[in-house]
């Protein structure tokens, strides 16, 4: 993975699609997107193809009534024990908590250290400003 610096997270991100010679592109100030952005970037794009916004909404509903499906069926899968023999023992005494363990997390490496601190350091500087600019 190549090192990520701090002018990265403020790289605009880009998501172009063409069809049938249109070409859409969307451009969101930066880099460091979350799911909501994304989901308003697609649809722009999908508009700009010549979908219409009921399409949009119509297909984002289906999907959703879809993966609303698949996991109550992954459920019902999940609670059919009787091919369980409950009389058996397992070995595990039911009093212990075998649930409560954490994961190990490696600590990050010093370049995402450097990042973060540059990060932290312009956006309290940009923070400043801004209040300043208010008062």
């Amino acid at each position: 993975m190549k090192d990520v610096k701090i002018s990265d997270f403020m790289k605009p991100t880009v998501i172009t699609a063409q069809q049938y010679g249109t070409r859409v592109s969307v451009e969101i100030d930066h880099s460091d997107t979350d799911i909501s952005e994304l989901f308003d970037a697609f649809k722009t794009i999908c508009i700009g193809l010549g979908y219409s916004e009921s399409s949009w909404k119509e297909y984002i509903v289906d999907t959703a009534d879809e993966y609303k499906e698949d996991e109550s069926e992954n459920i019902n899968d999940d609670d059919d024990y009787s091919i369980w023999d409950s009389t058996l023992s397992d070995g595990l005494d039911e009093d212990e908590d075998d649930y409560n363990f954490i994961l190990p997390v490696e600590p990050p490496n010093d370049n995402l250290k450097k990042a973060a601190e540059e990060f932290n350091k312009k956006i309290t500087s940009f923070n400043k400003k801004v209040k300043k600019n208010k008062n």
